[in-house]
Formats: structure tokens, C-alpha cells, sequence
């Protein structure tokens, strides 16, 4: 059980050397609604390897950002493909919000 245990710890933490400051350029399209924004610009900012988040440009409907990174950008990928806000779509080169389901009530 402590060896399952420490696996998982193991899988889920960033390495010493692993550690320092890197910039990340990344556009997300998807962006519908200024509530899309706000929803995308909470999550990069909560993200634990997001040290900080920049607006680079706005299109319609999509964003590039500049996040600094407290870690190697492969553990921001890591985290993103973990988490299912945003897809990654090969055939652009870029991410893309996923819709939240709507509730109602």
C-alpha cells in the first residue's frame, strides 16, 4: 500500500532540477463569452506551475497568453491534459476550451 502511495506521490511531483523560471506562449480558441475568458484566466492562474499570466493578443474567439512557469513547460502540459479545461488540437497548432455543461435551475 505505502509503495502505491509513494508511486503516485512520485508521478505528481515536479523535481528539484526540474524547477526554475521558463515562459510559455499558448492560444486557446473556443473563447464564446466574456464568462469563457474569465473561466480560462482563473484556471492558467490557479495552475501551480503558473507563476503568472499575460495577454499577448485577443482575436475573436481566441487568446494567446504568456504564462511564466515555475517548472519545465512539460509539466504545464502535464497539468493540462490532466485537468480536461482545454484539448490540445494537433491540426491547429493550439488548444481550445472545452464547453462547460450547462446546469439548470
Amino acid at each position: 500500500m505505502h509503495q502505491a502511495v509513494d508511486q503516485i506521490a512520485a508521478a505528481h511531483t515536479i523535481a528539484a532540477a526540474a524547477l526554475g523560471s521558463w515562459e510559455q506562449d499558448m492560444t486557446v480558441t473556443g473563447l464564446r463569452q466574456a464568462g469563457d475568458y474569465q473561466r480560462l484566466l482563473a484556471y492558467l492562474q490557479g495552475l501551480s506551475v503558473v507563476d503568472g499570466v499575460s495577454v499577448l493578443s485577443a482575436q475573436p474567439a481566441a487568446v494567446t497568453f504568456r504564462l511564466a512557469l515555475r517548472a519545465l513547460p512539460k509539466y504545464l502540459e502535464e497539468a493540462l491534459a490532466a485537468d480536461g479545461v482545454v484539448e490540445w488540437v494537433e491540426s491547429e497548432g493550439r488548444y481550445r476550451l472545452r464547453e462547460t455543461e450547462a446546469h439548470d435551475g
